[in-house]
């Protein structure tokens, strides 16, 4: 299940779902989440600070068995993702690597950050087939002029 507001999934994020939801049928892409996370009252008051080694970001594509989610439909429930379903059936859901291009566009400004990582493959995939990537120290006469250059 894709919801299609995520146009950087990448094939490496499609062959690992398949294998995540080998034992319990469901399984999602996730990320650890880096920020702090606090739980607030109503009044915007902070109520606790949440142990972000214990959360993560869910992505899609989200991957089910026929068996697993066709039971979990539900018709009028409030959910932010087809994992909530997999959760309120009493199911359980394996988590796989997700990957940080893999960006939910939500507000406009995500836009923003969806050319610099459309811009960003671009460059790299136009690069890759010229040269092959090499690491090292980099000062300031990197990189040597003509490097990027390509000739075929």
């Amino acid at each position: 299940v894709h919801d299609g507001a995520r146009p950087f999934v990448d094939e490496a994020i499609i062959d690992r779902g398949p294998a995540a939801a080998g034992e319990t049928g469901a399984a999602a892409p996730a990320l650890p989440v880096s920020d702090t996370i606090k739980r607030v009252r109503e009044d915007g008051s902070v109520d606790e600070t949440l142990d972000r080694s214990n959360l993560r970001s869910i992505q899609t594509p989200q991957v089910f068995r026929l068996d697993v989610l066709a039971p979990a439909l539900r018709p009028a429930v409030d959910v932010t993702d087809d994992v909530a379903l997999i959760e309120l059936a009493g199911g359980r859901v394996t988590l796989f690597d997700g990957h940080p291009d893999n960006i939910e566009l939500t507000p406009p400004d995500d836009m923003e950050r969806a050319a610099g990582i459309a811009s960003r493959r671009e460059y790299f995939a136009s690069r890759r087939a010229c040269y092959a990537f090499r690491w090292g120290i980099i000062d300031s006469r990197w990189p040597p002029k003509g490097l990027w250059r390509c000739s075929r």
